[in-house]
Order: structure tokens, then sequence, then C-alpha cells
């Protein structure tokens, strides 16, 4: 994929820092970022190195280091040295800015960084450039018509599946299909896409532990699950899978009564089985693969994939038959820590 030159001028700087995250994000997912505040420490992404971390200070400055601008990188420095409010040492320190030094900006920072007793850089315009090239999914993503793109490749996929007149055969997933998929994984810089084809009773089966969303189109007596994996630990933040869910607990005329199970769930947060019929919902999901519900059937338990957001949880369940969708999602409980929709 080739997506021309970027003009960072041309976006606002919050944009840019964004941008610049996910760019990170994509050569280490286990990279850390700090939300800005008067308690950061002077940190805006950290990157493990070795038995430290690598610090990367990003500003989304696209033109001079005025004055006000020099004071705001010099207070986040000194906090980096003085008070980083880290569990490791600082291995190095990079500024990250989409332009590069005149000859009076790199003096000063040459004497900035000359109190630092770890390595330091500016990584300017050019390094902006170098990220770019070398992720252009996150660029088209973020700054082109990408986002679109990927949701209907997605959709795209689902529909190849669906027009399949009989069984899912090898030859039909080495075909259009696997172009689809490794389109959907080269061009998102959140999530991956994996599929399994089998009898549609595998619809039942686990899946994988770090997947946070499958969807299932069942074709007669066969069945193509997508499934869906983070890239990296800010996936979740940066394209969120959410929604709504209506449970109905205690209904005599369709023999549901989970009322016990229920309090036991909001409680202690154990996996709770809804029967066929006690679920509705509608759910935005990465891919363009969100839908809506209606009465399906499933369970909802923890999940083990690290996240900085320990409310998420693990979501399966089985709509109606006229839907012929099953999925797995990743939803956040409310402030009140009840789930939205419950009834």
């Amino acid at each position: 994929m080739n997506v021309g030159p970027v003009y960072w001028g041309s976006y606002p700087g919050e944009m840019l820092e964004k941008v610049m995250a996910v760019l990170v994000a994509q050569d280490s997912a286990g990279c850390i970022r700090r939300t800005p505040s008067a308690g950061d420490g002077g940190v805006d992404i950290l990157i493990p190195d070795g038995a430290g971390w690598h610090v990367r200070q990003v500003k989304g400055f696209t033109s001079r280091m005025t004055p006000a601008r020099r004071k705001k990188v010099e207070t986040s420095f000194e906090q980096v040295i003085d008070d980083p409010r880290l569990n490791r040492s600082v291995t190095s320190w990079s500024l990250t800015v989409p332009i590069d030094p005149t000859s009076g900006e790199q003096e000063w920072f040459e004497t900035l960084a000359g109190a630092a007793p770890f390595p330091c850089r500016w990584d300017g315009e050019v390094f902006w450039h170098t990220m770019a090239a070398r992720h252009p999914h996150v660029i088209d993503y973020y700054l082109r018509d990408g986002r679109s793109r990927v949701e209907s490749r997605a959709q795209m996929l689902l529909q190849t599946s669906s027009a399949i007149a009989g069984p899912l055969s090898a030859n039909d997933v080495a075909g259009h299909m696997e172009l689809l998929r490794a389109s959907l994984n080269r061009d998102d810089p959140h999530y991956k896409y994996e599929f399994v084809t089998g009898p549609a009773a595998h619809q039942k089966n686990p899946v994988p532990e770090q997947c946070v969303l499958a969807v299932t189109t069942l074709v007669e007596d066969s069945a193509l699950m997508i499934q869906v994996f983070p890239k990296h630990q800010y996936s979740l933040e940066d394209a969120p899978i959410g929604g709504t869910m209506d449970i109905t607990i205690f209904n005599p005329e369709q023999g549901i009564d989970i009322r016990e199970q229920f309090e036991t769930f909001r409680t202690f947060g154990t996996a709770i089985d809804l029967p066929e019929g006690s679920l509705d919902g509608k759910f935005v999901a990465p891919g363009g693969l969100g839908g809506e519900v209606r009465g399906g059937a499933g369970r909802i338990g923890p999940i083990s994939f690290p996240t900085r957001h320990p409310e998420h949880a693990f979501v399966w369940f089985t709509p109606t038959t006229a839907l012929r969708s099953s999925w797995v999602s990743s939803l956040n409980r409310s402030r009140e820590g009840s789930w939205a929709g419950f009834r």
C-alpha cells in the first residue's frame, strides 16, 4: 500500500499525537500510553527496552518551537528526570515531533538533553515519514478513507460466505475469502482477523482466549466463523466494541427464570448462561461486524485478554435462526457497575 506523502501540518495536533501512538503500537504491542494529566510524569508513550523503558514525549507541533512550546517540553523532560512515576528505569528519551529542528532549536535541545543520565534524541519529520511508510495502513485508516475500506471488506467476507450454495470447502477458504482476510489483517491497525470453517455445531465450541469478537455465518450444515483479535493493548480503546443488551431474567411464559444466577453474576462477577430467547442487543464492532440480535442465548463471563479496563467482559451468544449469525463481544460496564439494558 502506498498512501503518498503526509502533510502533517494539515491535521490538528491531537490527531497527530493519536496517529503516532498507534504507529508506535504497530512495532511494539507492549507499549504503554499515559493519558495527559498533571500526574503523567512527563510521559506519553513507554516502550519496553530491556530492563527499562524508552520514553517518547509526543508533541503534535507542526510549526516552529516557540518559547511556550519549549517550556512544555522542558517541563515534561524535567518530570521524566525527577519523578517519572515508573516501575523501571528510563533507558532513553525521545522528543517525537513532526518537524526537524533549526540550528537554534537543535542547540536548545542539546542543552536540554545534556542534563539527562540517559541518551536523548529528536525524532522529527523524517522519523514521522519513516513510520508512515512502514505502516501506511495506519495513515490510510486515520487520515484517508481506510476505515470505511476495512468495514466494506469485512462485509464482503460475510457476503461471500453467504453466497455459497453448499457446504464450505477448502477451495472456498483458499480463494476469495483468504484474500479478503489478508486485506483486513493488513489494513486494520487495531485488530487482526482469522476464520474457521466446519460443521455448524462448531459454533458452540469455545473461541480462543485472546478473541474479543467472533461472527459466525451459517451455510446449510457448514459455518464460517470470523474471529477478531486485538493487535495491541489499546485496540479496545482506540476502536471500541460496545453496544447495549436487554436480558430477560424472568418470564414464565417462555420458561425463563435466571434470577438467582443473575444475582450471583451481579454480586460476584461469575459467568452466567443465558437461555434462548432471553437476550436482545445492538452492537458496534470493528470491521463493520456490528449488528442487532433478537431472542438470543449465550454466556457472559470474564476474558483473559490484557486490557487497561478490567470491567471488560466476555460475551458469547447465538441469536435467532433468522439472523444466522453468532457473536462474541467485549462490552463495558456502566459506571454504576451494572450492565446496560438488563431487565
